[in-house]
């Protein structure tokens, strides 16, 4: 069973998130949800991915990645890591490492994010671009909220 976790290291987007239950907040809802696996310990994330039309493209749940398209998005799965890439211009849109891939932290996440209405939040390894605002390199430690979009 997985529950809902707390206590724990993450890396999305070039920025460390310590103990930040609500990583993203965007108009009141959280986008990640941090989970652990009661019986291995091992954490995931879970959020829906959109395209730029707003359809959802895949779901993510716990730290693994489903897809709908099959035509257009291909999921390559190795050891400790999970890439979703569009096959019509071979972009990655999301691509989550745990473990030991993840290097220092729990889990490594890079997205080219959605939200329902259009908004992008693009995640890539060095760095979180947020509507012009560039975020790279921070440590958000223990509070409720890391990012928050009104």
């Amino acid at each position: 069973m997985w529950y809902n976790e707390d206590n724990f290291s993450v890396v999305i987007g070039g920025n460390k998130y310590v103990n930040v239950p609500n990583i993203l907040v965007y108009k009141g809802d959280p986008i990640f949800r941090i989970t652990r696996a009661e019986r291995t310990d091992q954490l995931g994330i879970d959020f829906d991915i959109f395209d730029s039309k707003r359809n959802k493209i895949a779901i993510v749940k716990n730290g693994r990645i489903y897809k709908g398209d099959k035509e257009r998005y291909q999921v390559d799965i190795k050891a400790d890591q999970y890439t979703l890439t569009d096959k019509s211009n071979n972009s990655i849109i999301c691509d989550i490492k745990k473990r030991s891939a993840a290097g220092s932290s729990e889990l490594d996440v890079n997205v080219h994010l959605y939200m329902k209405d259009g908004f992008l939040f693009e995640a890539s390894p060095e760095k979180t671009n947020i509507g012009g605002v560039t975020l790279k390199g921070n440590t958000i430690m223990n509070c409720a909220n890391g990012i928050v979009i009104s």
